[in-house]
């Protein structure tokens, strides 16, 4: 202990507030009796040299550095008591050579706690950190680490509901000391406006007119696609729906769930699981089935109530080899683990499913970008919240799908991506980017997205890479366009409209007032001709023509792919919950699969071969559960309601076909094995008449009182 503090102690007892009072008083006085002899020492001897420990020394204006120190003009220990003659504690500091000795309690100074910032692992610790400063503070709950998310919970599947989340995996707490006589009205300020920025080249005095577009590209696409599609109904003529899903959830993705399940186990510790492929398939059965035929807890499928009991499941697999698999499941190695990939645990079966999808190419003209909720309501970094969706809570994928609802390509947003190299177009710019890399041939397709991801910047971007793009566009992104706006647009009868184009960037903007007024921005689309409309007119009391432009037209015709697809997919959503965190995305794949596959088949198959969603997930279900042809034992039925038993209605006894045991003996049954060789049938029954010959002349003597001797020597 400091001696200031050993000297307080001995005072007596002192209460905290004033031992805290008093021992701030002695440091104080102590610092300024310090800096003051420190001082006068320095004045004496006139110290201009930079010494061996110090770096970065400001020296005055008559001052001047010397180039080069030689050993004896360095600090040494000698000068340091002249220095500071009067050391108080064992830690104090030299301010010549920079060197101290630190005694037990002595914790050094980090960056984090210099800038008024520190990290603290448990909430208690903040808490008396706050309470200990003066100064107000912002607390911040870091999200863990994405390699530290636990795979395990304390709680059943069946018992998760929204009031019963997932435990979270807590990460660090990060509180920001600040002191507000220091705070300054310019520190709200944005940096922005201190900061001369540059307009970029293609930001630079954009020229609108209102003129007919003339585009590089022409009007009509190529015929591409429509070669691809000839292709896919070629090549998947006379499929089943089973072999058409197992085009898209291939062999590859039951293998990966294998092994990766294997080595998951080995690293539970648990050398005896191992697992098939028919297995796995029939746990995907199970699963699929859980979407139009769904219970309130997963064990019910195996119950033996009449009216919960589903047989083809019990009859494919026992419920604990369900169970184990389930628990197992894994697809990616937690050994190798890639933490800044949120979703580093489903990356492998995403790369796996978007190739399948992607494996005849782009076989549709018309493409939409869009985003797609995964309900989730759990714990996790990624998950997010979008108010008036019908999925508020969940995680949220961006998918590129066709005007029919196929799925080419899909990614979970986790964030801000610390991977992503290169100069950045904006969140919804860059998702419109990455998911058209893979595009083959952009001049057969046009692309349509909504104005979460429109941009001018990103339409520039599409016309130097050939891809037709059509989107609506924010107004406040319509830079120095001097369209009509939208609140005089507003005032104007329905079917109003306005457009500028610039020549430059071969690029459109279309103002058109429906219920509202809707601003569009295409490279490749026109205004004419004009479409028309059936809108009620309230003033009139009837319906009414609307004129429409032809990019409206178009954008309506060619938008909600992604919607389409997710309908369909949320239509028979597995029912089957799980405790991890990345459960529901897996589910929500393996739906996403089900819906291509069925759109598949929709393109394929003949009018009369065409089936339902709901047929087509039955037919691919029931195949999956009857791969394992083996007979299981089952148990005797479920007992009878005691309401029912005791009614004193219809009881009669009923004879059955064979004898069984009781179920109660037969738990409790230990089996004995004999030591001695098994014997045929036939010495069997000798010796058992041998054994009754033997009794009845022992019963014969006693009945007679003579020795048994003298009559076995007579029987014999």
């Amino acid at each position: 202990m400091p001696r200031t503090y050993q000297r307080a102690s001995e005072k007596g007892k002192w209460s905290a507030d004033a031992l805290k009072s008093e021992l701030e008083t002695m440091e104080e006085k102590r610092r300024e009796k310090k800096e003051k002899k420190l001082s006068t020492t320095l004045e004496s001897k006139k110290i201009n040299k930079k010494p061996k420990h110090i770096r970065n020394i400001k020296f005055d204006d008559d001052d001047t550095e010397p180039e080069s120190y030689s050993e004896s003009e360095l600090c040494v220990d000698d000068d340091i008591d002249e220095v500071d003659p009067f050391p108080t504690h064992e830690d104090d500091i030299c301010l010549i050579c920079g060197e101290f000795e630190m005694d037990d309690d002595f914790q050094p100074i980090t960056t984090t706690s210099f800038y008024g910032r520190k990290i603290f692992s448990t909430l208690q610790e903040a808490a008396d950190a706050i309470e200990s400063h003066e100064d107000e503070a912002d607390v911040i709950v870091l999200p863990p680490e994405p390699d530290v998310l636990t795979d395990q919970e304390e709680f059943d599947d069946d018992n998760i509901m929204e009031s019963h989340i997932p435990n979270d995996v807590p990460g660090y707490i990060e509180v920001n000391f600040g002191n507000t006589d220091e705070w300054s009205d310019s520190d709200d300020e944005p940096l922005s406006i201190f900061v001369s920025k540059r307009p970029r080249a293609e930001e630079r005095n954009p020229v609108w007119e209102k003129i007919e577009p003339v585009y590089v590209f022409s009007r009509d696409t190529e015929n591409g696609a429509n070669d691809r599609l000839e292709k896919v109904k070629e090549s998947l003529r006379g499929y089943n729906p089973v072999q058409i899903f197992e085009k898209l959830f291939d062999d590859n993705v039951f293998q990966l769930m294998i092994e990766q399940s294997i080595i998951y186990s080995r690293q539970k510790n648990n050398h005896d699981f191992f697992a098939t492929m028919e297995e796995m398939k029939i746990f995907i059965g199970i699963l699929l089935l859980s979407g139009y035929h769904k219970l309130p807890q997963q064990r019910m499928y195996w119950s033996l109530d009449e009216d919960l009991g589903v047989k083809i499941v019990s009859g494919s697999i026992s419920r604990n080899r369900f169970l184990e698999i389930k628990r197992y499941l894994h697809f990616a190695d937690n050994d190798k683990i890639n933490k800044n990939d949120k979703m580093f645990k489903l990356r492998p079966l995403m790369d796996i499913l978007n190739k399948n999808f992607r494996q005849w190419g782009f076989f549709h003209k018309s493409l939409s970008v869009d985003e797609a909720m995964v309900k989730y309501f759990g714990h996790h970094s990624a998950k997010q919240f979008i108010r008036g969706k019908p999925v508020r809570f969940g995680f949220k994928d961006w998918m590129l799908c066709s005007s029919t609802g196929y799925c080419y390509a899909f990614d979970t947003y986790c964030g801000k991506n610390s991977e992503k190299k290169g100069q950045s177009l904006g969140l919804g710019a860059d998702v419109v980017i990455s998911l058209l890399e893979h595009l083959d041939n952009p001049a057969d397709h046009i692309v349509y997205f909504d104005n979460f991801f429109t941009t001018l910047r990103l339409m520039n971007q599409l016309t130097a890479k050939g891809i037709r793009a059509t989107g609506t566009i924010r107004e406040n992104r319509q830079k120095n366009c001097n369209i009509q706006s939208s609140k005089m647009m507003d005032k104007e009868e329905r079917g109003t409209y306005d457009y500028r184009f610039n020549c430059e960037n071969n690029l459109l903007i279309v103002k058109w007032k429906d219920n509202s007024v809707c601003s569009m921005a295409s490279n490749h689309d026109f205004i004419e001709p004009l479409n028309y409309v059936k809108r009620w007119s309230r003033a009139k009391k009837e319906i009414t023509t609307v004129q429409q432009p032809l990019v409206f037209q178009n954008y309506n015709a060619g938008m909600g792919g992604v919607d389409l697809n997710d309908q369909a997919t949320n239509t028979y959503r597995i029912s089957i919950r799980g405790k991890k965190w990345w459960w529901c995305l897996f589910t929500h794949m393996v739906n996403v699969t089900m819906t291509n596959s069925w759109k598949l088949h929709q393109i394929c198959a003949s009018p009369e071969e065409k089936i339902s969603l709901l047929d087509f997930t039955r037919y691919v279900a029931r195949y999956y559960l009857r791969l394992n042809n083996k007979t299981r034992k089952t148990n005797r039925p479920c007992q009878v309601p005691g309401a029912v038993r005791y009614d004193n209605v219809g009881h009669f006894p009923e004879k059955i076909e064979k004898q069984l045991r009781c179920s109660v003996c037969h738990l409790q049954h230990v089996e004995q094995k004999l030591l001695i060789p098994s014997h045929s049938s036939s010495a069997v029954v000798s010796n058992i008449i041998v054994a009754l010959n033997i009794g009845f002349l022992i019963a014969l003597a006693r009945c007679l009182r003579k020795p048994i001797h003298p009559i076995l020597n007579e029987f014999v």
